[in-house]
Parts: structure tokens; sequence; C-alpha cells
């Protein structure tokens, strides 16, 4: 899908536009070569002292649930997997490229909301066991799909800024209905934009990129449809639930609970789990300043 021309015609008159930082690049370069093993990306990322860190302190959450305590990047690696090393090493970048005081406290909004989407996408995928499907691709899938947020809390202010205020104003239309109307794009189109060189693989592409319109995906994508309702529990979610600025929660799609087997039953206990899970995921927000 095209970049809509009312966001390439912004996009023109950005001075400064956000470039994947060099330590992720090399990154994403060598998690696409299959050569290289998980130690040898971990390697990579210890290259880099502050990520090295994060992803140490990470590995050690009680999310993983590992009793040795893990004190080297290579070891993370390993616990963490690469398809998630990869999507923390991009997220993480970006939110903490993209901290400057026009992004305010929408950044960690974003995170917080991120991080419960992608818990939310993991159990889902673990309830759901549909071949083909993997719970970190699910898992990553929910760290990455706001990031088109972030950019626009930095470089396209003025339009975050009125979409919030719609949101503020009215209850009954979500963030994304509201940048449709307003602006004539979306944090997806925003996202596609940003990641064009980024070799991101399609497991992750196209769910962060269909996540509010799953049934234009390609070729079905179950883990669109898995974002899409990810969100919406997360967006429901009293622990992690913004009010003031996000407006109404976004509709799952019509189709998406029947397209990837989740039941009504099953929804309400993944929504009445996932507290659970963020408690044990305490880390994933702090690693964001």
């Amino acid at each position: 899908m095209a970049v809509p021309d009312e966001l390439l015609d912004k996009i023109r008159n950005i001075s400064n536009l956000p470039t994947l930082p060099a330590s992720a690049a090399i990154l994403t370069d060598a998690m696409n070569d299959p050569t290289l093993s998980v130690r040898n990306i971990g390697n990579i990322a210890g290259q880099d002292p502050s990520l090295a860190a994060k992803v140490i302190r990470l590995a050690n959450s009680s999310y993983y649930g590992i009793p040795k305590r893990i004190t080297n990047v290579e070891d993370a690696a390993v616990v963490l997997g690469l398809r998630v090393m990869q999507a923390l090493v991009l997220s993480m970048t970006v939110f903490d490229s993209m901290h400057g005081s026009r992004s305010g406290d929408s950044r960690k909004t974003i995170w917080k909301h991120s991080i419960a989407t992608a818990a939310a996408g993991r159990l889902i995928a673990e309830k759901i066991e549909m071949p083909g499907v993997s719970p970190d691709d699910a898992f990553c899938a929910g760290l990455l799909h706001d990031i088109g947020k972030i950019a626009m809390t930095q470089y396209l202010r003025d339009d975050y800024e009125r979409v919030t205020a719609v949101c503020m104003q009215s209850k009954e239309m979500s963030f994304h209905e509201a940048e449709k109307r307003i602006l004539g794009y979306s944090h997806t189109d925003v996202f596609e934009w940003m990641t064009e060189s980024w070799n991101l693989p399609d497991s992750l592409f196209v769910p962060v990129r269909y996540h509010h319109e799953p049934d234009e995906a390609p070729e079905n994508s179950p883990e669109a449809f898995i974002c899409n309702v990810a969100d919406c529990i997360a967006h429901e979610s009293k622990a992690v639930r913004s009010n003031e600025k996000t407006g109404a929660v976004p509709k799952i799609a019509e189709s998406a609970m029947a397209k990837i087997g989740l039941s009504a039953e099953s929804y309400d206990e993944i929504a009445k789990d996932l507290p659970k899970q963020l408690d044990l995921m305490r880390s994933f927000v702090e690693v964001i300043g």
C-alpha cells in the first residue's frame, strides 16, 4: 500500500528526518544474515553498552523466569530469541532516539501500551495454537505496532496534537479513526514510511502496518488479526488505559475473532491474565526513561 499523498506532502517539508540509529541498523542487517547465530547477534549488540545493559536487564526480568542470573549479552540473546531481540532493539532505539521536548509524556504512555499489546499478542498466539503462527512474532508485532505514533510526536507533532485534542473531546472516536478523518493518514502509514529501509520480515511488517485494518492485509495474515485483537485488549486494560488522549477503544475487526479461532471466553481469560503478565514485565517499562 502506498503512503498517502497527505503524508508525503508533510514529509517533504520536514528537516532532519528520522533514521534508524547506527547500532540498530547494524543489528537489523546482521539478523537478516542466516549464517549468524543468536550468540553472534548478542555479541554485536554488546558493542553498544547502553543497549547491551537493557537487553541483559530484560532477559533477567520475571517475565522470562530464568533461575540463574544472566550477566552477558550473548546469554541474554539466547533467552530472548532472535526475533524478540530484533523487535526490542528496534523499538528501544526508536523510543530512545525520539525523546525530544516535543514528545512529552506521550512516549512513555505509548511504550506502556506497546508492552501490553505485546504481552496480549503472545497470550493470544499461545491460546489459539495456530500452525505457522509464532508467539514470538505476535509479541514482537505488539512491541512495534505504535512506533509510527512515536515518530508523529517528534516530527509531526502538530498533527498528533490535533488528533489528541479531538480524542479528548469525543470519547466516541478512536485515535486511528480521528487520524484518518482529520489528517487523511494514520500512524500505520507513518510506520510504513519509516521502515522502508529496515528490511523487516513480513511476519513483523504486515501485522504492524495492518493492525487496524487486518482484512486488508496480504494473504489474510493471521498475525495482523492477532495484533488487532491484542491492541484492543491492551486498550481496554485498566492497567495501562490512558483515557484522556486515546479516545475510544479501537474496534476489533468484524472477522478477527473468527479468523484466528479465538472465542469470547478465551478473550476474557486473556484480558484477565494481562495485568499479571504486565506485573512480571516491569523491567520492560523501566528501560525507556
